[in-house]
């Protein structure tokens, strides 16, 4: 019966990969189709080279352990339930580095508790329980792929530890291109969710949610690797540059910060350009 299901989902994932390529191929033809193509087998050769035996995925998977939660694995967007379109657009599903998360809200010179923290792209919801570490006004977390949302929402649920500071956590179901903000600060994650046509679409919308209501916003991008995207945005300023750093046999995930000028007043920051790895 397991593998009866195994090749019904396979059988799926290929028709739905195979209807967004023709779909892909009708819009932006044959070139567009043969790059959307390319982008799939990248990362699956990426899914399946990495499995989870990265530091992240072993501090992750001992996160897990201690808190009886499920944030681990690396996933692929194709074997998902996904009801926008923007499914053409997204990366392989994997968790946050816990240590280095919370090195890189360490370095936000801001007062947590006047902040709401978004993370877009969210998966199982690992970045919001360790969000919930900080004192931030509420955490909320964007993931379309309704499978991860549903084990965030269970996360949250179960996630009792004694370090967490904010209560007010969720997981909504949606698309981040359509996502509505809420108001006040924002301190916004990423960890690479999105290649670049729908990063440019995030960001983009980022840019006009700024300027209908100019605020203090501070960007946190994980695996920059379209960081020249953020830094060319209108509204904010480039702070912080932390390059991917080796552990053991492998390279934990570099980040990049920005910040609109009202973040900037509001906080004491100095401005560190750190050439990153990943840029």
């Amino acid at each position: 019966m397991n593998a009866v299901r195994t090749l019904q989902r396979r059988m799926r994932t290929a028709g739905k990969l195979f209807g967004q390529f023709v779909s892909t191929c009708k819009s932006q033809g044959i070139a567009g189709g043969a790059k959307f193509a390319g982008g799939k087998v990248r990362a699956l050769v990426k899914e399946r080279a990495a499995g989870d035996r990265t530091p992240g995925a072993v501090i992750s998977a001992k996160f897990d352990e201690a808190n009886g939660v499920d944030t681990t694995g690396l996933i692929s967007m194709s074997a998902l339930s996904v009801d926008s379109p923007n499914f053409l657009y997204a990366t392989v599903y994997k968790a946050s580095d816990p240590d280095r998360f919370a090195e890189a809200m360490r370095a936000l010179p801001i007062r947590h508790q006047d902040y709401a923290f978004v993370d877009l792209g969210s998966g199982k919801g690992l970045a919001l329980l360790l969000a919930s570490h900080f004192p931030f006004r509420k955490v909320v977390g964007v993931e379309f792929a309704r499978e991860l949302h549903q084990v965030a929402e269970s996360n949250i649920r179960k996630y009792h530890a004694p370090a967490r500071q904010c209560e007010d956590v969720s997981s909504v179901c949606g698309d981040a291109a359509e996502f509505e903000f809420p108001a006040g600060p924002l301190v916004i994650y990423f960890y690479h969710p999105f290649e670049e046509a729908l990063m440019q679409r995030v960001a983009q919308r980022i840019n006009a949610v700024y300027e209908s209501n100019p605020r203090p916003i501070v960007v946190t991008y994980f695996q920059p690797v379209l960081r020249r995207l953020w830094a060319d945005l209108p509204c904010l300023t480039p702070m912080l540059d932390a390059p991917s750093q080796p552990r053991g046999e492998h390279m934990v995930a570099g980040y990049s910060v920005f910040a609109t000028p009202e973040a900037l007043q509001a906080g004491g920051w100095q401005r560190n350009r750190v050439a990153s790895s990943e840029s």
